[in-house]
């Protein structure tokens, strides 16, 4: 709290300034990176059309992202959004929702053009084209009170209720988390299993078990924080029609920057209870969220304002220059409005726990859970801040290294240690392997930082086998190599040539904010050293750095 006030009181004077350049930096050309998709508008160019009646469907029992409500009608915030893209683009549709498997089902025989929220898999992308992320799901197990299961890790090999299709379904089936799965057509269903003993935990989206808890009224259960990364959301559209998907990217591009989106987003995931007594407790921690929610996005007019850049002017290439910055403009804004959400998640969490910790009745262990899922939350808050700051110090010039003489195996060991903590997975072997005793001259504390982050990816991306750190001295270049290996999912070509790209993001599950790899490739290149990825898709990946040596140990 200290520190976010700190932060704004710093940056109030520079407020009415930074909002003016993020205004301006939406219009104006800031660099010469390119877009997937041609801008409908560019000069020559014919706007696409779409002459069919698109046919939508959805998840019925999927509160409060889609749901048939009291009156037979979809409705929810994925209704309520593909409604107003639909309006937008003057688009006809027919909409209706059933079970999600089926749903699946019809998008894969091409019996729909749309499905109006879905999240990414490798096996869904066969059949699907996604569109931009809206919104982040969380998975959470909900257990019964007095079942004995603390944490997830509990619940390893016992009987897990899960939507058919779902993408918790999918996550239990690769990570061999239990083999005793209980594949419901609707998530009601298997709160009814809990119920009756049938099972011994639900897996499904956070929020909407809270709603089928509390509307079944279930008083004798609790939630559980799973260890999967929270999902990124989309539209999701038939895999042949590339021309609708880039006219839902559009118009929801268009309705993130009129502000039209928020007011939807803020309808349907206002965490504020208004209601007697409990608004009352919760007002102070809703004005903490306020005044950080401002700061983050002030940081981020910040950023856009620093990396302002002037566009070479010439007679011939004008036009095509203007273009090329225009794109790279709505890229940045689609990701400081994806940012926004990617904030909202983790200060949800904590604003809703927070909430819980002060009502009346509680038990000792569920005070326990909601204060450890709060603290889960404000570490990941705290990381995404510093990958802010880090980010726009190194594009202000002002990032400095305290550069001094050390074994290349301290910083090594150092972060294995602080990974290897936390490391839990009984099916990758986490080790080391150190070749090379030598001494570099370098920032200890960010050698240490870019270690961590090649840990930290390969654990992410790797189900099975092992994870090496290792050093090897290269003596025709008088340089040491630092690699993490692993046996993970690896990289194509295509995205190994981007990965160290600011805003890229490998991972189409859509985990993290895409600025880790840049910024360790500031961090090596100020420091004379080299940086690189050597992978094959389906077989793993290397991600190796070099630094000058400048000396041996003895």
């Amino acid at each position: 709290m200290t520190l976010v006030c700190c932060v704004l009181l710093m940056c109030t004077p520079f407020f009415a300034c930074a909002q003016n350049a993020l205004k301006d930096e939406l219009i104006c050309s800031v660099s010469n990176a390119s877009n997937k998709y041609p801008d409908s508008s560019s000069v020559g160019m014919e706007p696409i059309k779409i002459n069919h009646k698109i046919i939508a469907s959805g998840d019925r029992q999927f509160y409060p992202y889609e749901y048939v409500n009291r009156e037979g009608e979809p409705d929810g915030f994925d209704v309520e959004l593909f409604r107003a893209l639909m309006k937008n683009l003057h688009l006809d549709y027919d909409l209706t929702l059933g079970d999600w498997s089926q749903v699946h089902q019809l998008m894969k025989n091409e019996k729909i053009d749309v499905i109006v929220g879905v999240m990414y898999s490798p096996q869904r992308a066969k059949y699907i084209r996604f569109g931009i992320p809206h919104n982040i799901i969380t998975l959470s197990f909900t257990v019964k009170n007095g079942s004995g299961f603390e944490s997830s890790d509990n619940l390893k090999g016992k009987r897990i209720a899960v939507q058919k299709m779902d993408r918790g379904y999918d996550y239990l089936r690769e990570t061999g988390f239990t083999d005793k799965i209980v594949a419901v057509n609707t998530i009601k269903e298997g709160f009814r299993m809990l119920e009756s003993g049938d099972c011994d935990a639900v897996l499904f989206d956070h929020l909407s078990s809270l709603t089928m808890a509390r509307d079944l009224k279930l008083k004798d259960t609790k939630i559980i924080a799973s260890n999967i990364a929270p999902q990124r959301y989309s539209i999701g559209v038939n895999y042949k029609d590339e021309d609708l998907l880039f006219l839902l990217n559009e118009g929801l591009y268009e309705m993130k920057v009129s502000g039209e989106y928020d007011k939807i987003y803020d309808k349907w995931f206002n965490v504020t209870d208004h209601a007697g007594e409990r608004y009352r407790r919760t007002i102070s921690i809703v004005k903490f969220v306020l005044i950080s929610l401002l700061v983050l996005l002030l940081l981020g007019a910040i950023f856009i304002l620093v990396l302002k850049s002037k566009v070479k002017r010439s007679t011939k290439e004008i036009l095509k220059e203007r273009d090329r910055a225009e794109r790279a403009d709505k890229l940045k804004s689609v990701f400081l409005s994806n940012m926004s959400h990617e904030i909202r998640t983790p200060l949800n969490a904590i604003v809703g726990f927070a909430g819980l910790l002060c009502e009346e009745g509680q038990d000792i262990e569920d005070k326990k859970n909601y204060a450890e899922i709060i603290k889960c939350n404000s570490r990941q808050l705290l990381q995404l801040v510093s990958d802010i700051l880090d980010t726009a110090k190194i594009e202000s010039g002002t990032l400095v290294l305290n550069k001094n003489d050390f074994t290349i195996e301290d910083p090594c060991m150092e972060a294995f240690m602080s990974v290897k903590v936390n490391f839990t997975s009984e099916n990758v072997i986490l080790q080391e392997d150190y070749q090379c005793d030598c001494i570099v001259n370098a920032d200890l504390l960010r050698i240490e930082q870019v270690i961590v982050n090649f840990l930290t990816n390969a654990i992410k991306f790797t189900k099975k086998g092992s994870i090496t750190l290792s050093t090897i001295c290269c003596p025709d270049s008088d340089t040491v190599e630092v690699s993490v290996t692993d046996t993970g999912i690896g990289i194509s070509n295509e995205d190994a040539n981007t990965v160290f790209d600011r805003f890229n993001q490998v991972d189409k599950m859509g985990r993290g904010a895409g600025l880790g790899l840049s910024i360790s490739k500031n961090i090596i290149e100020l420091s004379g050293g080299e940086i690189g990825v050597d992978s094959e898709e389906g077989k793993g990946s290397k991600f190796w750095f070099r630094l000058p040596i400048a000396g041996m140990s003895h």
